[in-house]
C-alpha cells in the first residue's frame, strides 16, 4: 500500500464514537471525501486548504462562536509533514476558541510534540496501537509501527497538562 493511501485510512468507528459521545464533533477537520467521519469536514487538499481558513468561522459563520461550543474531529495524514502542520493549527484554533481533538502519533521526539501537543489540556495514552481503517471499504489495514494518543485543545491556557491513561473499550 502506497503512502497516499495510508494518509487515507480512516479512524476506526469504536474510537471515534467514544470520543464523539464526549466532544459531539461538528467537523472533520483533516479528511476528504473517502475518510470523513462528521458530516462536515475540511481537507489539506482541497481550496480552502484546512490551514487557509478559521475552522470555526467557516462552519458556523462570523457570529457562530458567540454562544457555541465548537468541537473539531482531526486524525491528520501523518506523510509530508502534515502532522506538524495540523498541530500548529489545532493549537490556534483552540485558542481562537474551539474545541479540537486528534489522533496522533506519539513521538515526543519532534518538535511539534513539543510545540504543540505539550501545550495540550490532555493527552490521552492508548493501551494498545490503533487499528486503522480502509476508506473505502472500512476493513482494517493494521496498525502502524507506532503508539498513539488522543490529543485535547481546549480555549485558553491550560493550568497543568492532564496526562491520562485512556481505552475507547
Amino acid at each position: 500500500m502506497t503512502t497516499r493511501n495510508k494518509d487515507e485510512w480512516r479512524t476506526p468507528q469504536d474510537i471515534f464514537d467514544k470520543l464523539n459521545e464526549e466532544f459531539n464533533f461538528t467537523v472533520d477537520v483533516a479528511a476528504d471525501m473517502s475518510n470523513h467521519l462528521c458530516d462536515y469536514y475540511f481537507s489539506d487538499k482541497m481550496p480552502p486548504s484546512a490551514f487557509d481558513i478559521d475552522w470555526a468561522e467557516s462552519y458556523y459563520g462570523t457570529a457562530g462562536k458567540q454562544g457555541k461550543e465548537c468541537a473539531f474531529w482531526m486524525n491528520p495524514p501523518y506523510s509530508r509533514g502534515n502532522v506538524a502542520k495540523f498541530c500548529e493549527k489545532a493549537y490556534e484554533e483552540a485558542q481562537r476558541g474551539c474545541i479540537v481533538v486528534g489522533l496522533l502519533k506519539c513521538d515526543t521526539s519532534t518538535k511539534y510534540y513539543h510545540n504543540y501537543v505539550m501545550k495540550a489540556h490532555e493527552i490521552r495514552v492508548l493501551p494498545r496501537r490503533v487499528k486503522f481503517m480502509t476508506s473505502n471499504t472500512g476493513e482494517s489495514v493494521g496498525s502502524p509501527p507506532f503508539d498513539s494518543v488522543i490529543v485535547i485543545w481546549k480555549p485558553g491556557k491550560p493550568e497543568y497538562l492532564k496526562y491520562v491513561a485512556w481505552d475507547w473499550k
